[in-house]
C-alpha cells in the first residue's frame, strides 16, 4: 500500500498509510471515505454505474443540468433496482422481430423469454425464422447489465448461427456455465 502512495499519489485505503500522507487532496479522499460503505463489485452494479456515468457525461456536456441529470440517473437506478423481470432469461439477438417482437436486440421482450425445463436448463422455442445469418446473447432480468455471450463469457462476443433454409431454432440456456445450445432444424 505504501508503495501504490508513493508511486502513483493514490489515497490509500490502509489508514497507517493514509495517515502519513501530507497531500491535503488525498487526506480529503480519504477523511471522505472514513465512514463510507464499499460498493460490491457484481456485475449488478453495473446498472448503477452505468446510469450515474451517463449523467456525468449529460451535466458535463451541457444537455442537462447536474441536478437534472442526477435526479434521472437516480430514478433509473431506483427503476433498476426495483426490476419487475429480474429473474427473466432472455435471448435476444437479430432474430426477435420475427418472432413477435417490437424489434431486435430487446432483452426485455416477452415472446423470447425461456422457461426452465424438467431438466434444470432454460429453453425457448421452436421460432420460426427465414433464412439468414443471425447473433445472439443471453441476457438476465430484461437487461442488458448481466448477459453472456459465446463460450458463456460474461459481456462476450456474440453467438452466431445460420439458417440455409426458412426453418426453425431453438435455445437452451445452462445457468450453471452460461451456455447457450443453438438448436437449428
Amino acid at each position: 500500500m505504501t508503495a501504490l502512495y508513493e508511486k502513483g499519489q493514490r489515497p490509500s485505503a490502509y489508514l497507517p498509510v493514509l495517515e502519513k500522507s501530507d497531500d491535503p487532496d488525498l487526506l480529503a479522499f480519504g477523511e471522505a471515505g472514513r465512514n463510507a460503505t464499499p460498493m460490491p463489485a457484481i456485475p449488478a452494479m453495473g446498472s448503477v454505474w452505468t446510469s450515474w456515468d451517463a449523467a456525468v457525461v449529460l451535466a458535463r456536456d451541457g444537455k442537462m443540468t447536474p441536478e437534472e441529470a442526477l435526479k434521472d440517473a437516480a430514478a433509473k437506478i431506483r427503476n433498476l433496482i426495483a426490476n419487475p423481470l429480474y429473474g427473466m432469461v432472455n435471448v435476444p439477438g437479430s432474430y426477435q422481430s420475427q418472432v413477435g417482437c417490437d424489434g431486435d436486440w430487446l432483452p426485455d421482450c416477452a415472446a423470447t423469454a425461456m422457461k426452465k425445463g424438467d431438466d434444470g436448463k432454460w429453453h425457448s422455442g421452436p421460432f420460426e425464422l427465414k433464412a439468414g445469418d443471425y447473433e445472439v446473447k443471453v441476457a438476465l432480468d430484461g437487461s442488458w447489465t448481466v448477459n453472456y455471450g459465446s463460450d458463456g463469457k460474461q459481456d462476450g462476443p456474440n453467438y452466431t448461427f445460420s439458417l440455409t433454409a426458412d426453418g426453425t431454432v431453438e435455445f437452451i440456456y445452462d445457468e450453471a456455465t452460461h451456455m447457450l445450445e443453438i438448436v437449428v432444424k
